[in-house]
């Protein structure tokens, strides 16, 4: 009989058509969905670095107008421009699109632009209006950088804008910002999850068909690379003190918080804040609790020396409340200083820190989420002067940012790389299959 009539060799080479048809839709369909998802871990990259960066400015502006010393102030305003450049840039390429610079030497990041409806009304709707008020607040800061030297002032009003919306209400809304990018990054991931279901219901009802049909003794093979691609599937799921003291502890909180904020690793980004913290304040001992995601307790992550390194190893932990400073640092979001440890009831002896005098422990808060604890001790009575609180206040911030774009990043990069994963066995298993058909030709 000839080929082409033969009724068994069209139905065979239309079942071939039709998973090579399948196996292309789905692998351009993924791809495009895979790239929304790229696109989307760079918008979350670029808008959690913003919130970053509006606390930087914050930062410099105020170390800018109140520092003495000639050059902490020149290091100050250089960093301040750099900054607030970096700042708008990254704010236009959220809302317009295009190429933003990295941060620091870091690469540059590509931006889709085109925000969705709700990002739009977000950035230039009530209530949200987060672009005017960037636009505000960069325009704060540009004018602060053209006012004479000799006129700057802890009581400058651009001064004072920059500090009032900074830690507050722009902070909270790039908060929010953020958050509405990680979910279209979770709807995107959802569609992916859908988009995949659906290609295998289509794969699965071809190949029900042609085992009926044409490859009945294959069923049983069929049914294993269903439940291999199941199981695929189912992988992928406090403001101002007296000037000179304060400028001091500014310019090193700087200093540590330009370092912590370069590194993206969780672990090592812990670990080189609580001994730079420690260093620049030349303090006794340092450590960092993390929250969990109930808020009901802390555990201790990192801590410096060998004792942190125990205490770690231990697994501390402390219920978030009264029982002890840092639980009721958590509880109520503000700073518990205890300026003698053998007069207070809040501090907890500890073996392994027998010369601890004082203690401070402060908040570490992202909007209105606690990220953990910023734990700081010192072996002289009254070692953490009240004077400092401020910087560190600033640290705390800065380090319950780092925290979170280290989370967030780390995020990212799972993701994509699970979905990469996903695709490549998808293709992979359709590939198989369809070498196998040939063979039983």
């Amino acid at each position: 009989m000839n080929f082409w009539n033969d009724r068994l060799s069209r139905r065979y080479i239309l079942a071939l058509s039709l998973l090579a048809l399948l196996a292309i839709g789905a692998y351009f369909t993924l791809r495009v969905l895979i790239a929304a998802n790229e696109g989307s871990a760079a918008l979350i990259n670029v808008s959690g670095r913003q919130r970053m960066l509006s606390q930087r400015i914050a930062l410099y502006a105020l170390t800018y107008a109140t520092a003495e010393d000639v050059d902490i102030r020149q290091d100050a305003r250089l960093n301040l421009e750099e900054a607030v450049n970096l700042f708008e840039e990254s704010h236009r390429g959220l809302t317009e699109g295009g190429i933003v610079n990295g941060f620091q030497g870091s690469p540059s990041i590509s931006l889709p632009g085109n925000p969705s409806e709700t990002i739009s009304n977000l950035y230039f709707q009530a209530p949200g209006l987060v672009d005017p008020q960037v636009r505000n607040y960069v325009a704060a800061a540009r004018s602060l950088l053209n006012t004479p030297e000799e006129d700057l002032a802890i009581d400058n009003a651009d001064l004072a804008h920059i500090l009032d919306q900074g830690p507050n209400r722009l902070i909270n809304s790039l908060n929010t910002v953020v958050g509405a990018y990680q979910l279209e990054s979770d709807n995107i991931t959802s569609i992916l999850s859908a988009a995949e279901l659906a290609v295998l219901f289509i794969t699965l009802t071809v190949l029900a068909l042609e085992g009926a049909f044409i490859f009945r003794p294959m069923l049983l093979e069929v049914n294993q690379q269903r439940q291999d691609l199941l199981e695929t599937n189912s992988q992928l799921s406090k403001q101002t003190q007296q000037l000179n003291a304060q400028a001091q502890g500014l310019e090193l909180a700087t200093e540590v918080s330009s370092i912590i904020g370069r590194i993206r690793d969780l672990d090592d980004l812990l670990k080189q804040a609580t001994e730079l913290i420690r260093e620049k304040f030349d303090l006794y001992y340092v450590q960092v609790y993390l929250a969990d995601a109930a808020g009901r307790t802390l555990s201790l992550q990192s801590g410096t020396g060998s004792v942190g390194e125990e205490l770690a190893k231990r697994g501390q932990r402390l219920a978030i409340g009264a029982g002890s400073i840092n639980g009721l640092a958590a509880r109520d979001r503000q700073p518990i200083i205890v300026d003698n440890t053998e007069e207070s009831s809040l501090h907890r002896p500890n073996a392994l820190l027998p010369e601890t005098r004082s203690e401070i422990a402060i908040p570490m808060v992202v909007g209105d989420r606690l990220v953990g604890v910023l734990d700081l001790q010192s072996d002289r009575v009254h070692g953490l002067r009240r004077r400092e609180l401020p910087a560190f206040e600033v640290l705390s911030s800065q380090l319950a940012i780092a925290i979170e774009n280290a989370r967030l990043f780390t995020q990212a990069q799972n993701e994509l790389e699970e979905r990469q994963r996903a695709e490549e066995a998808l293709r992979q298993s359709q590939e198989d299959l369809q070498a196998e058909l040939v063979e039983r030709m």
